[in-house]
């Protein structure tokens, strides 16, 4: 936080505030905030011309500043800034010194991060709920590639067509169109009535399992 005594003359305050590219100049007496100069204030008085010239900082300075203690939760501090409309908080100790300063910019990505935080959090309790429901189901769910090479397998699918397990299946079948279809061509017969769908379907379809047995499957 740049800060300045409230006695130094005006221009010397403004020309603080342009060197530092900063969009306020809090006073400080003492260690405790006395006065705020914002960039809007500065505008205003830049307009005055000679007049500000003779001026100080503290004749010109918002004076007195609001402040919130550093343990104001920020949806709080949000607040206050909407109701009284102000874009800045200036944040002090226990013993009422300047600790910091917070923009309405700071508070607002602050609250955007921890929003996103607890999306992401959401978003990781559905797939471990998902992938619970996917490894303990009876029926066999597996995801494929367009091209045919499975993606994805649950430990039923697996049983179903006599492998040891998921990962040997995906491992062992390259071509679930050639390798898991009893009948030749009837996998693409089937992605082309569900490109023509614009719901789920069902069909009857024969595996050809790990030995070489057959066993009919309802897919969806």
């Amino acid at each position: 936080v740049v800060v300045a005594p409230p006695d130094i003359p005006l221009q010397e305050a403004l020309a603080l505030m342009a060197q530092r590219h900063i969009s306020c100049l809090l006073a400080v007496t003492d260690g405790r905030p006395a006065g705020i100069l914002t960039e809007r204030d500065a505008a205003s008085l830049i307009l005055a011309g000679e007049r500000a010239v003779a001026m100080r900082f503290g004749d010109v300075m918002r004076s007195p500043v609001l402040t919130v203690p550093a343990d104001m939760p920020v949806h709080e501090g949000l607040r206050l800034m909407r109701r009284n409309g102000i874009r800045r908080l200036v944040v002090v100790d226990e013993a009422g010194r300047l600790a910091g300063l917070v923009t309405q910019s700071d508070i607002v990505n602050a609250m955007e991060w921890e929003y996103i935080g607890v999306l992401k959090e959401i978003i990781r309790e559905k797939e471990e709920s998902y992938q619970v429901i996917f490894t303990s189901a009876m029926e066999g769910i597996f995801r494929t590639s367009p091209e045919g090479r499975i993606l994805d397998a649950n430990p039923a699918l697996a049983a179903m067509l006599g492998y040891d397990g998921p990962e040997e299946l995906i491992r062992q079948v390259a071509d679930i169109s050639a390798q898991l279809y009893a009948a030749p061509g009837q996998r693409a017969e089937i992605l082309g009535m569900l490109a023509r769908s614009d719901g789920p379907q069902t069909f009857e379809v024969q595996f050809v399992r790990r030995d070489g047995a057959r066993v009919w499957a309802s897919c969806t």
